[in-house]
């Protein structure tokens, strides 16, 4: 085991679960897509199970037959769309697809009828049927003996910053759904909500989508309860070498930090190969001993360097928290992702998988 790893709390992934659950008032489903946002599908698939999650969302074919492959025998949707090629394997694994189209269906074909989810383009603008589409397209998935409809859906665009587009989408998709009921159509399930519309109160349905709030991480637009879900991620490492370097020593390729005093250099064996971005170079702060130390010069690809102050004798081998909390400081995935200029899914999905997980429960 090299020495970075990440820990993941189930624990707070099942506490997740239980209070998004309680916060829906529906059904939920877990979607452990991207490898459950870095934090191992498989693990966290189980945890949320059996803390009450009914349904399991993935983006890919691979991804779900996985989970079947571990033993996971939940009901599973692939949110994404699916070639034709892949469409007899989820069939023969009972695995829901996405359909946005009668295209996207694939041909007829024998065996037990696939499962099928229309997916409502209500103002994403990614796939889906177009609102006054909807009807013909669910007739068509009806009408065939090889398909079983048994779900519709849409996908919010800024349910973390704009109420009133959502409740336009939201008053679309109804619109679908009541006018499908009135031809005589209906299905088992129904669903809109995505992890911010859980935690805000807006949507539709019986089911409910629960994906970054799984992780305890915040969605945005309802900061009272995202203060209540528990980050289930930490990424650790141990300090390979600590040595004090006298004034004037500069640090790693380039040279952009020289030393105006003598520090106590600290190497991580961490770096842009394992996710830890290299624009965080000169400006992010690793916990050790509970105190916040400033990485210097730039991350290279294997190995990170930080600089703890004169009289912090901190050795090789002591424990340094990359992401996450230590004692009362905390280097959360906003304050990285705010460094690089993106958003902290993409920080969390980031970490490679050379980086080994440990589960803690």
């Amino acid at each position: 085991m090299r020495d970075t790893w990440v820990e993941v709390d189930l624990d707070a992934v099942a506490a997740n679960v239980a209070r998004l659950r309680e916060w829906a008032g529906s059904e939920l489903m877990a979607v452990v897509k991207a490898d459950a946002y870095g934090h191992g599908a498989v693990p966290v698939a189980r945890t949320a199970l059996e803390a009450g999650a009914g349904w399991l969302g993935v983006a890919t074919a691979a991804e779900a037959l996985s989970l079947r492959a571990a033993g996971i025998g939940a009901p599973i949707l692939v949110l994404g769309l699916v070639p034709d090629g892949e469409l007899a394997d989820l069939r023969a694994a009972a695995v829901a697809v996405t359909a946005a189209g009668v295209r996207s269906l694939g041909p007829k074909s024998p065996g037990p009828p696939l499962k099928v989810h229309v997916k409502v383009d209500t103002g994403m603008g990614r796939i889906g049927v177009l609102p006054e589409r909807a009807a013909a397209l669910v007739e068509a998935v009806a009408g065939r003996a090889d398909l079983s409809w048994e779900g519709i859906f849409t996908h919010f665009a800024a349910a973390d910053t704009d109420p009133e587009f959502t409740a336009l989408q939201t008053h679309r998709f109804e619109a679908v759904v009541a006018d499908l009921r009135a031809r005589g159509l209906s299905c088992p399930w129904v669903h809109a909500r995505n992890s911010a519309a859980i935690l805000s109160g807006q949507g539709t349905g019986n089911l409910a989508r629960a994906g970054i709030a799984l992780y305890g991480l915040d969605p945005g637009g309802a900061p009272g309860r995202a203060q209540k879900l528990r980050p289930a991620l930490a990424w650790k490492c141990r300090v390979a070498q600590a040595r004090w370097v006298p004034a004037g020593t500069s640090v790693s390729y380039g040279r952009t930090f020289v030393a105006d005093r003598p520090v106590r250099l600290l190497t991580l064996p961490v770096g842009y190969a394992d996710g830890y971005r290299r624009e965080w170079g000169g400006r992010a702060h690793v916990l050790v001993r509970g105190r916040r130390v400033p990485v210097v010069g730039r991350v290279t690809m294997d190995q990170t360097m930080a600089a703890a102050p004169a009289g912090f004798e901190v050795e090789a081998g002591e424990e340094v928290v990359l992401l996450g909390r230590q004692g009362d400081q905390t280097v959360d995935a906003r304050e990285l992702a705010a460094l690089s200029g993106t958003i902290h899914y993409e920080i969390v999905t980031g970490i490679r998988h050379r980086v080994e997980r440990v589960y803690r429960s």
